[in-house]
């Protein structure tokens, strides 16, 4: 064909032998379905009309009928093809955007401005810092964050972000990052554009109490807002459950779903900031009525949600906030919270109960201070590896000792699930969660020797008086 385009034309037929069967599946070969050979190639009957297949480029001269000749196959006159024709039409290669991803090593140094590359390098091997920061190499890799070149105040604000926001996701490393932040409290850059009246300086600890504020009333306001429209979302989806098939929204359900999900991510990070601030009050980065004013405002709020982030800041602070100054304040704290706890509904939970989940966090926070804010349980954070290592050895010391002090040769008395635990024999003896278990006894070992010679002793005894049957 003329044109830019290319044809190229298909005609399936029913060949068996020649070149045309090799695209027919096996079960519609014609030697599976019959058909006599012509010539060693194609055949006439064929399951689709009795002709072969061919494929010609346009232009290149008339199509083949019944298989290929050269091939050998000679194909039936009768019969209908199947003609496919394809036009092939040139394809415009793409276009390279301007603001498109390009792997570092392959971008252009020379079109990148020196600070921003610079900049840019920077962030990269702090991110780098970040992710391999553990308890364990905390010491060497804080060294790394020494030899980096923060000296403007750009790249200082990016880093705190980036501080902030690891800590805030990754809950369990949070004294790692704040431990961090307290080694970089000397950092000081020159601000950026200053103005008259401000100082030509800024610290570390300035940016940070700033970024940590900030979010810590942004995100509230936030959660708040995605909190008030899931709310409604809500009501929508069960007046619209209602409805006929026909008549219901069916997005309703994608964007509950979807906003869902943004006020669980919203949460994660608002718990997730109220325990970074208290780590940073505990190294003394954060001063007292930071921590005061976060408490009230966070006591003033009655829904379960912020509730539960008043819990988590005084279960980390409270120990350290509870000294002879600040009583007065505490018990006041307190107070509030045990009228929560027994008069939920004119506290403001009227609309929305009070959760059961909160209610008992709440009990237990009172109940941690009446006990000197002791924990109940061992709080687990990050591990060195040489403590992992003292747990594995500790584990596998007591194994053995309980091996060690089995009965019949040091094997494990095996327990099975039914009431009566495992299936040793003797006594029966109650466990501790009331079942009665039986506990196996030891075994008597008895001498053959010593009980056939007491025999013979009594026998002589008895002497004649001895009989061994009824008397007569």
């Amino acid at each position: 064909g003329g044109g830019g385009g290319h044809r190229r034309e298909f005609a399936i037929g029913g060949g068996g032998g020649g070149s045309g069967s090799h695209f027919l599946p096996s079960f519609m070969d014609s030697s599976n379905l019959g058909g006599g050979a012509s010539g060693g190639g194609g055949t006439r009957g064929g399951p689709l009309g009795g002709r072969g297949m061919s494929a010609r480029a346009s232009g290149s001269g008339p199509p083949v009928r019944g298989g290929d000749r050269r091939g050998g196959g000679s194909g039936g006159p009768k019969g209908n093809a199947m003609v496919f024709n394809i036009e092939a039409t040139s394809v415009k290669p793409l276009d390279n955007s301007t603001t498109r991803w390009v792997p570092q090593s392959k971008r252009d140094k020379a079109a990148v401005p020196e600070d921003v590359r610079v900049t840019e390098e920077v962030i990269r091997n702090f991110q780098g810092i970040l992710n391999k920061l553990t308890p364990e190499n905390a010491a060497k890799l804080t060294q790394e964050v020494d030899r980096l070149s923060i000296d403007n105040e750009e790249r200082l604000t990016r880093i705190i972000r980036l501080i902030f926001d690891k800590a805030v996701c990754e809950t369990v490393f949070v004294v790692v990052y704040a431990n961090l932040c307290r080694h970089m409290l000397q950092i000081k850059v020159p601000v950026d554009n200053p103005k008259e009246d401000e100082k030509k300086e800024v610290s570390f600890r300035k940016k940070l109490l700033t970024l940590c504020q900030t979010l810590f009333e942004a995100d509230n306001k936030d959660y708040q807002t995605m909190y008030s429209e899931y709310t409604t979302l809500m009501a929508q989806v069960a007046e619209n459950e209602r409805k006929s098939d026909e008549d219901r929204d069916t997005t309703l359900n994608v964007k509950v779903a979807n906003l869902g999900e943004q006020l669980l991510k919203a949460k994660i990070r608002t718990i997730g900031n109220i325990k970074f601030i208290g780590e940073l009050y505990k190294l003394r980065i954060l001063t007292e009525p930071i921590m005061h004013e976060c408490i009230v405002k966070l006591l003033t709020k009655y829904d379960n949600d912020t509730l539960e982030c008043l819990c988590n800041l005084l279960q980390s602070v409270g120990k350290e906030l509870d000294h002879e100054k600040a009583k007065k304040r505490m018990n006041e704290y307190i107070n509030r919270i045990k009228e929560i706890i027994s008069s939920p509904q004119k506290m403001g939970f009227e609309k929305k109960p009070l959760e059961t989940r909160v209610r008992f966090m709440l009990e237990e926070l009172v109940h941690r201070r009446a006990c000197g804010w002791a924990p109940r349980n061992k709080v687990e954070g990050p591990k060195r590896i040489s403590e992992v290592h003292a747990d594995a050895s500790q584990e596998q010391l007591q194994r053995q000792a309980e091996t060690n002090a089995a009965p019949f040769g040091g094997r494990h008395n095996k327990q099975d699930n039914r009431p009566g635990g495992g299936r040793g024999r003797g006594s029966m003896g109650r466990e501790n969660d009331g079942w009665i278990a039986p506990q196996r006894t030891s075994r008597v070992n008895v001498d053959g020797e010593k009980l056939k010679s007491a025999s013979v002793k009594l026998q002589m005894q008895q002497g004649s008086d001895m009989q061994l049957g009824p008397g007569g």
